[in-house]
């Protein structure tokens, strides 16, 4: 694209005006969907993890502080954060927090739009919104108070769409905005702080920046390490040790590498509430012999040694056969785009009307999110900065643990290029598979022109 038409993209004020009844479409389908799912839960936290946001929650409207590090061990801030400004306004409402994570899945769908017509056109737009609107697996995870996936897909597509502006016209404050709202997505999926290395050589090779690349580069690193640097220096006035964000990383990296995942998956590392440990799963006993040698040490210093004995134990199982680990993180990575729910709980019982669902929707959408990419890679331009997040969450990944609910801020940007693959699909009907390919990739004169 050239610089010439970078500047002449219209602005969000100028989209959000002229597309404002789509947006409106949009925004009210996601919503309702959302709302009436949310209305027929149960009055109570269905996934263990809720209650222990919720604990935090209380501690900071109570006491003004996030609690232990126990309290926070498995935790992240900006959930329970969330959580606490909800309950002041509303008192301790389990409805009133699922309507608030509906809005922002709400949201969400709105920003698929913005994003997909900031980077090809209304149709992708259109398309992209509408089906995440309706999309299963986000109306479920919207009302689910207990995740921080919700939140964490809001803000990295506020981030994207900070980004992507910023390429288009090379003013400084959606810069800083996107990068802000990355430093805050890591303060509640840790796991994205990958994608800022990514973020930096994009800059890097930006071919305009050239030359100049040190100001933007101080900027992202200013936006996204300042809420991390806060919640660190947080971390070190409570505990007297520097924690980065919590104290979760290492047992995560052990339980998708020891032998026990690899000969019996995610089902031997995890059990399901008032389940009996199987004998077979070597790795629950060997969990089990750690909690109890840590718990002679102090309520800090018993969280950081089981972190290190994580690591330790992860790289170990490594070391003793390097092709097992290479076919191991294989298979995980492929499970991580597996169709088929993992759910370990009775809460999350795959009922055959549960997998079928997820096999009718999320399917096409792989399929025709695949097909997008590949035919995106004729503006790799535009889709390198997607590329490089898709690459470095699935990969980091694959290499700790690869489950559904990990997968789901991907699909945000599968439901992209499967819009993408359909518009273009559409305007190359007449000509066939052949044709869309060999077009897409040799001549770029037959791109259709952004409307």
């Amino acid at each position: 694209m050239e610089i010439r038409a970078l500047f002449s993209s219209p602005s969000l004020v100028e989209i959000i005006d002229h597309h404002r009844r789509t947006l409106f479409l949009i925004f009210a389908l996601a919503l309702a969907l959302r709302v009436g799912f949310a209305l027929t839960l149960p009055d109570r936290m269905i996934w263990e993890d809720g209650y222990r946001y919720e604990k935090v929650a209380l501690n900071i409207l109570t006491t003004g502080g996030f609690g232990s590090l126990e309290d926070n061990a498995a935790s992240v801030p900006l959930p329970p954060l969330l959580m606490a400004a909800v309950y002041r306004v509303t008192g301790r409402h389990l409805l009133a927090l699922r309507l608030v994570w509906a809005l922002l899945g709400a949201l969400t769908c709105v920003l698929a739009y913005l994003l997909g017509y900031k980077l090809a056109n209304h149709r992708v737009g259109s398309l992209a919104g509408l089906a995440l609107a309706g999309y299963p697996y986000y109306v479920y995870l919207n009302t689910m108070c207990e995740y921080p996936q919700t939140i964490f897909i809001f803000l990295m597509a506020l981030c994207f769409l900070g980004l992507v502006m910023f390429d288009q016209s090379r003013r400084w404050p959606p810069l800083l905005g996107g990068s802000f709202c990355l430093g805050l997505a890591v303060l509640t999926v840790p796991t994205v702080l990958v994608f800022l290395p990514f973020v930096l050589v994009w800059l890097l090779f930006t071919t305009d920046l050239r030359g100049r690349i040190g100001v933007p580069c101080l900027v992202v690193l200013i936006g996204a390490l300042s809420p991390l640097a806060i919640w660190a220096g947080r971390n070190y006035r409570a505990y007297e040790r520097f924690v980065l964000i919590n104290c979760a990383g290492g047992l995560n990296f052990w339980k998708g590498n020891n032998q026990t995942y690899a000969m019996y998956g995610k089902r031997g590392t995890e059990l399901a509430a008032g389940e009996t440990p199987d004998p077979r799963y070597t790795f629950l006993s060997e969990l089990a012999e750690v909690n109890q040698q840590v718990a002679r040490l102090g309520p800090v210093d018993s969280w950081i040694e089981r972190e290190r004995i994580g690591w330790r134990r992860g790289i170990a199982f490594i070391r003793q056969d390097v092709g097992r680990f290479i076919r191991l993180t294989g298979q995980k990575f492929l499970h991580l785009w597996s169709p088929y729910p993992d759910a370990v709980s009775d809460n999350g019982e795959k009922t055959p009307t549960r997998v079928w669902l997820a096999l009718v929707t999320y399917g096409p959408l792989l399929v025709f999110g695949v097909i997008g990419l590949l035919l995106s890679l004729r503006h790799r331009h535009r889709f390198v900065l997607i590329y490089g997040y898709l690459g470095s969450l699935a990969g980091t990944y694959a290499l700790f643990l690869p489950t559904t609910r990990y997968r789901l801020p991907l699909d945000f940007f599968l439901a992209l290029f499967a819009a993408y693959a359909v518009t273009q699909m559409i305007y190359h009907w007449k000509g066939g598979w052949y044709v869309i390919f060999k077009s897409r990739l040799t001549s770029p004169e037959r791109a259709p022109a952004r409307y």
